[in-house]
């Protein structure tokens, strides 16, 4: 019997936010009397990784999915010299992506000029504070929250807090384009006009340039998605002390 034992997870939060690398390897010389040799006499009897009480907030889809991952991995085949755990996939990912929200038409386009779409942004800019109050409101019924646990879901607030702050930023500097490209280089073209250039990589020139300037700006200010979280919805934040709790379970009672 051949077992082969390399247990690696990945575990990504929101765009950039966080990266959690957990390599659980482990080759050891087995002997009679070696945990690991007592582990695989009771794996034949029943596999331990199957049988386990689940320790995810059944109530968090994406915990819940991700540990019964975990656990439908191919597992085991075993010889006494080389243990490893192979998963199906090289990599698990977690995020919070099923916590965002995408604000679209947040800036009108009237020929060569924008504004803002004041509905829009001001849904923009309540959803970002609706969300920080909110975390207030839980930590305050939420005295035991781990300080890991608080700091995770703070990086989410900061995250939407830089988003809007870059909003800002992009839109007044795209504003002076616009202007240079209209003042100063006598831009006909409309800004749906900018958009749509599909600009030849082989032709270039001072007003092409900014064309493109205006066009990647424009196109990253048309939308925004943000961290919306309600009040009643922060045990929906996956964080690191829930992936840990889960993998820590996983591997619980076993020589690795």
């Amino acid at each position: 019997m051949k077992k082969v034992f390399n247990k690696k997870f990945k575990f990504i939060f929101a765009g950039s936010i966080l990266t959690s690398m957990i390599p659980l390897t482990a080759v050891s010389c087995l002997y009679e009397k070696d945990d690991t040799v007592v582990y695989a006499r009771e794996f034949l009897q029943e596999n331990p990784f199957l049988s386990k009480t689940r320790v995810a907030n059944q109530n968090n889809k994406v915990l819940k999915n991700f540990e019964d991952n975990l656990y439908t991995t191919n597992i085991l085949t075993f010889d006494f010299s080389i243990i490893d755990l192979r998963f199906k996939f090289n990599t698990m990912k977690v995020n919070n992506e099923h916590l965002v929200q995408t604000i679209d038409n947040i800036v009108k386009i009237e020929g060569q000029n924008i504004s803002l779409n004041q509905k829009n942004y001001d849904k923009f800019k309540k959803l970002i504070n609706e969300t920080e109050t909110n975390f207030y409101k839980y930590i305050t019924s939420h005295p035991d929250l781990s300080q890991r646990t608080n700091d995770d879901i703070v990086l989410l607030i900061n995250q939407n807090k830089l988003i809007s702050q870059d909003f800002d930023k992009k839109f007044e500097e795209l504003k002076e384009l616009i202007n240079e490209y209209k003042n100063d280089y006598k831009g006909t073209k409309s800004l749906l006009e900018i958009l749509k250039t599909i600009f030849a990589t082989d032709k270039t020139s001072s007003i092409i340039e900014l064309e493109k300037k205006i066009q990647s700006s424009l196109s990253s200010l048309l939308s925004k998605s943000i961290y919306y979280i309600h009040v009643s919805d922060f045990d929906q934040v996956v964080t690191y002390d829930q992936l840990d709790a889960i993998v820590q379970n996983f591997v619980k009672n076993t020589p690795w």
